[in-house]
């Protein structure tokens, strides 16, 4: 199981963090965290959440292995599972868990995903100063 913990700065920026920080990170109402969890093994993804308190469907759903596209409110947080498709070339299609809780993104994938890899890599680079030409007059 491959996990990246990224804390989600107040200039939107991202800024690696380690697992434990990120796990103390979810106990505290002013942080906000993004978990990239790939390849998860069961035992692995319920003790790295453990912590959230999450509804058991949410776990059984990150780990089915016939998937379909989901968009479930499950008490604390919101679940959408979607598909990916890892390159134009491979045909087979893989799905991207969101969980979506007030202080953490977590996202849970069975196989790499570059878009991913690559959303992360540019927001490490964002500075706030970034903001302004997105911003009305």
């Amino acid at each position: 199981m491959k996990v990246n913990t990224y804390r989600i700065k107040e200039d939107n920026g991202l800024e690696r963090t380690t697992p434990d920080q990120a796990a103390k990170g979810l106990s505290d109402a002013t942080s906000c965290l993004w978990i990239d969890i790939e390849q998860p093994s069961v035992d692995g993804l319920k003790d790295l959440l453990a912590p959230l308190d999450l509804h058991p469907l949410v776990f059984d759903n990150c780990l089915e292995p016939a998937a379909s596209p989901l968009l479930a409110p499950y008490n604390k947080c919101l679940f959408v599972r979607m598909p990916i498709q890892q390159s134009w070339d491979r045909p087979d299609i893989g799905f991207l868990c969101i969980i979506g809780l007030s202080n953490a993104i977590v996202t849970v994938h069975a196989s790499p995903a570059p878009s991913l890899e690559k959303l992360a890599d540019g927001l490490k680079r964002w500075r706030k100063r970034d903001t302004a030409r997105f911003q009305a007059p």
